[in-house]
């Protein structure tokens, strides 16, 4: 054999094992309880306008600096939220967080460094308990606030904080009242939920519910936006692409492609930095599809998976931060930590170890 057979031999083999290590989709760190989190079941990420990172769990709120997590969180001399099981997070127009529970609403106001508690039900002498709040939108154009809630609706809020007005779709009760989950804007004046009862369809104008696939989808527990005309859909098993289109002031919907991946539960979606789609599952890690135009064009998915020692790992929620990290949030094994431009670097320099031998 020679020398130039032989180095391009062993290049091969070394990129054919890094591509497998890749299809293993190592974490760079994986923060938990010991690194300062404050629970390991994580619920939801965000990045402020100031560079910090936000991490709500079932035990209180952490905010990271890059090196170190704070947290804060109710105890037995200071009420700080109106529950620790933080579920939601989304900055507004102010700069100021809002943090979603499972008891209703707190806000951070960054000026005065302090937590107000805004809504609950019990504060609104509806009840005891809730509402659990899963969605959050800072709507600019109607200066208004939408929480999505388990069982009790949509909560529309002024920039004041104060409460405007609900939304509550009794026409799609089944077996209790619907549970919102998250959402996305197709325009300025519908939104398209994930319900307990299927992906509904909300007009902000006459404050209307409809369904969108009826006869297809009666449960989802995420929905993204893939581009500008389609959505990706997560499913009890699999999920689904729709399309729309806008036809005599009305969006027709369209089901590009159903039962993608089925054998898996899904119940997140979100992408990276290299606009790779990644879904998480109820209880076996995650998949991430390497290429999104696979999806509606070909017969077959080029995905890698997630997993972790080879144990139960349920995922939450994905979110892409600055500095080309992504961070994927679980209910059971804490907050994990990708830094993708390592990654897209490792496979540069093997690519160009095969073209020089």
């Amino acid at each position: 054999m020679s020398k130039k057979v032989y180095s391009i031999f062993v290049c091969l083999f070394f990129f054919l094992c890094l591509s497998a290590q890749e299809g293993d989709l190592k974490f760079s760190q994986n923060y938990t309880i010991s690194n300062g989190l404050a629970h390991n079941g994580v619920t939801s990420i965000l990045e402020d306008s100031r560079g910090y990172i936000w991490v709500g769990t079932f035990e209180g709120l952490n905010r990271y600096d890059g090196y170190e997590f704070k947290t804060f969180k109710n105890t037995l001399n200071d009420d700080v939220f109106v529950s620790n099981r933080i579920r939601s997070l989304k900055e507004d127009s102010k700069g100021n967080i809002w943090i979603g529970t499972d008891e209703g609403i707190s806000i951070y106001d960054y000026n005065l460094e302090k937590f107000t508690n805004i809504y609950s039900n019990q504060l609104a002498k509806k009840g005891v308990k809730g509402p659990v709040v899963r969605d959050i939108v800072i709507d600019q154009n109607s200066g208004t606030i939408r929480c999505a809630t388990e069982k009790y609706g949509i909560l529309v809020f002024n920039e004041d904080y104060t409460l405007k007005e609900e939304h509550v779709p009794t026409a799609f009760y089944s077996n209790g009242a619907v549970e919102f989950y998250n959402s996305i804007s197709i325009d300025d004046t519908i939104s398209l939920y994930a319900t307990s009862a299927g992906l509904l369809s909300f007009n902000l104008k006459n404050q209307q519910f409809t369904k969108v696939a009826e006869d297809t989808i009666d449960n989802s527990e995420s929905v993204m936006r893939m581009d500008e005309t389609s959505f990706l859909v997560t499913l009890k098993k699999g999920f689904a692409i729709l399309a729309y289109e806008e036809k005599d002031n009305e969006y027709i919907y369209q089901i590009v492609k159903n039962n993608l991946l089925a054998t898996e539960s899904f119940n997140s979606s979100g992408f990276d930095h290299q606009n790779n789609l990644w879904l998480g599952t109820l209880n076996n890690g995650a998949v991430r599809i390497n290429t999104t135009d696979s999806l509606k064009y070909d017969s077959t998915i080029d995905y890698s998976l997630f997993k972790f020692q080879n144990k139960q790992l349920r995922i939450s929620c994905f979110k892409a931060t600055s500095n080309n990290r992504f961070w994927v949030g679980s209910f059971d094994k804490g907050l994990f930590r990708f830094d993708l431009k390592k990654i897209r670097l490792r496979n540069l320099k093997v690519r160009v170890l095969m073209n020089l031998g």
